[in-house]
């Protein structure tokens, strides 16, 4: 019986060796998060020491945790991050100052670019390392998770519409799980349900400029539904694992 257990194993060839620098690095990341958008934005300063900080440490020769194959899949990871977060910086841009001629006075969220560049350097990382398979799994457990901590420390004094906001995680841990047993079709569900967000939440709006919020929900809702859908509709040409 295949399922979330089984991608959540080791990659292929081998057990991956859980890293505790990179779980510090992930709680000071999520907690970073999760504080500066409910209760200060100071609290960033956490989150900055998870992101930057291993990677500042290894290129000082201060922390030498990496194997070979890890260091490639960061030196992909961030290429693929660079391409993708520049291209999105670059079309947020040009929709929201069409019309005009100033390179200078462009209005949009420092963080929102900063997304542009993580998201995609994260999803890079984990497929380079783990396959479609197990990396479309985590990236749903590890995004299903963040919306639901997202959800109930943003409306903690108001019980029920916290467990209202909490339904939109229930779709990230519902398709992980499916996802190890019947990954195509979990792929056409993503997608789908992708496209189902981006008309129900109005994301368009994120190119408008009318709501800032919408691009943040685009980067962390839509994206890693749709890299997920994708990633899983290729399954098929991965080795089944005994």
């Amino acid at each position: 019986m295949k399922g979330i257990r089984e991608l959540l194993g080791g990659k292929e060839g081998g057990e991956l060796r859980r890293s505790r620098t990179g779980v510090i690095a992930f709680l000071l990341t999520t907690i970073g998060v999760l504080l500066g958008a409910t209760v200060d934005m100071a609290f960033l300063i956490i989150a900055a020491a998870g992101i930057f900080g291993p990677n500042l440490l290894r290129e000082f020769g201060w922390l030498r945790d990496r194997d070979e194959f890890q260091t490639e899949a960061a030196r992909r990871a961030g290429h693929h991050a660079y391409l993708v977060g520049g291209l999105f910086t670059l079309i947020l841009v040009i929709a929201r100052e069409w019309g005009s001629a100033d390179l200078e006075d462009n209005d949009y969220s420092a963080a929102i670019v900063l997304l542009a560049f993580l998201v995609p350097y994260m999803f890079s990382y984990l497929t380079s390392f783990w396959g479609a398979r197990k990396a479309a799994c985590r990236i749903l457990l590890a995004f299903g998770l963040f919306w639901l901590l997202f959800n109930i420390l943003g409306n903690i004094m108001h019980p029920l519409a916290m467990l209202m906001q909490c339904l939109v995680a229930l779709p990230f841990f519902l398709l992980a799980w499916m996802s190890g047993r019947v990954p195509r079709v979990t792929g056409i569900l993503l997608v789908l349900l992708a496209l189902f967000f981006f008309v129900q939440f109005d994301m368009v709006e994120a190119f408008t400029g009318e709501r800032q919020s919408a691009m943040a929900v685009i980067l962390l809702l839509w994206v890693p539904l749709v890299y997920a859908g994708v990633s899983l509709l290729g399954a098929r040409r991965e080795p089944r694992e005994a």
